[in-house]
């Protein structure tokens, strides 16, 4: 899946990366992070053309399942793409009208960095592999928020345009989370063969912290290596070559929300 770096918003690019073995093997075990007859609200943000919906799906009972974009033509994608799997969907504008306590599948336009879904209304959520931009306008609460990350210690201020997309991600997920439910998302990022690596400690000590900061705790982190789900990676694009210590892939951590 090597595709120039102007195609990304473009919705073919989805689709294929949607289709493809790699994402389909990442959605199918994301979705085994919900039991089986899982009865829930259960939504995925950013849910692009619906790839991990369909996946999820598989596995409820019954419930609220909500995918979330910001693109009007990605929940078409997504929608025609689930109706060829069977699964009815209705798609809204905007989460205002939507009975969030009726079983069905809801696609919603929504942008996670000014959300509108409701508080504490989900029990899993997911927001993996995402494309949030670091260059959008921050909301004064937000550089509040990266200020108060860089005062503590979390973030460096060197490195604080890297790390806001993540922090102020999580911050806006955690509003919308139930006290006791997860959060699942993924990273792209390399790690290192050696078991003991220095680096690869750092990330799992840097998403104890975020977790912590953000109003979680950190149950799971782990690597999966995948050189084709890195490949989607701007730095990869880019040309950023891997170092002979170095696996390309993605992380998964799975977070608990504090009460």
């Amino acid at each position: 899946m090597d595709y120039p770096i102007n195609e990304k918003v473009t919705p073919p690019y989805w689709k294929r990366r949607n289709n493809s073995k790699a994402y389909r093997k990442a959605y199918q075990l994301l979705a085994q992070k919900i039991p089986l007859q899982y009865e829930g609200k259960v939504a995925d943000i950013a849910c692009g053309c619906g790839g991990l919906l369909a996946k999820i799906y598989s596995r409820l009972k019954k419930g609220t399942l909500v995918g979330t974009d910001n693109s009007e033509k990605m929940l078409l994608i997504s929608h025609e793409f689930l109706s060829a799997k069977g699964i009815a969907s209705e798609i809204y504008e905007s989460p205002d009208n939507v009975d969030f306590n009726k079983p069905g599948v809801y696609l919603i336009k929504d942008d996670i960095t000014n959300s509108k879904l409701p508080d504490n209304i989900f029990s899993r959520l997911f927001f993996t592999f995402p494309e949030l931009g670091e260059d959008y306008p921050h909301l004064p609460e937000e550089e509040s928020l990266i200020n108060r990350a860089i005062c503590e210690g979390l973030i460096d201020s060197s490195l604080a345009i890297e790390s806001a997309s993540t922090l102020i991600a999580n911050s806006h997920l955690s509003r919308i989370v139930k006290p006791n439910g997860l959060l699942i998302r993924t990273n792209y990022l390399q790690a290192e063969k050696s078991e003991k690596s220095f680096y690869n400690e750092a990330i799992i000590n840097w998403q104890q912290e975020l977790a912590k900061f953000t109003g979680f705790s950190l149950i799971e982190c782990i690597f999966r290596e995948d050189e084709e789900i890195y490949k989607d990676t701007v730095n990869y694009r880019l040309g950023e070559l891997l170092s002979q210590r170095a696996m390309a892939g993605y992380w998964t951590t799975v977070m608990r929300k504090q009460h």
